[in-house]
């Protein structure tokens, strides 16, 4: 029972991790709601594998950052990119650091 309660601890972690993400660059990119639409998918996508894979090695995370990247270029103007570009390392820093750590048994 207590990895199906770690598992809906992660999971709703990162849908309130997805929801911050696309509050921010709904704001910050002004986004219009058919774009904030498709932003909360890709960023829910990312979220849920990063917070939900374990363990979870640098390579997995770069990979997972790229395809959110190339996700949101799809969606985003070129105007938006650039924004996003500039600030993804910081944003997705503070989303990396929601990621629950491995609770270790005592």
């Amino acid at each position: 029972m207590a990895a199906f309660a770690q598992n809906d601890k992660r999971t709703e972690a990162a849908k309130e991790a997805a929801t911050l993400l696309t509050n921010t660059m709904a704001e910050s990119l002004d986004l219009t709601q058919d774009q904030k639409e498709a932003v909360a998918k890709y960023n829910t996508a990312y979220t849920m594998v990063l917070f939900t894979t374990t363990p979870l090695s640098d390579d997995m995370v770069k990979e997972f950052d790229s395809t959110l990247d190339t996700n949101l270029k799809g969606v985003l103007n070129d105007e938006q990119y650039t924004i996003w570009s500039e600030k993804k390392n910081d944003w997705l820093t503070i989303i990396k650091q929601k990621v629950p750590k491995e609770e270790l048994p005592e």
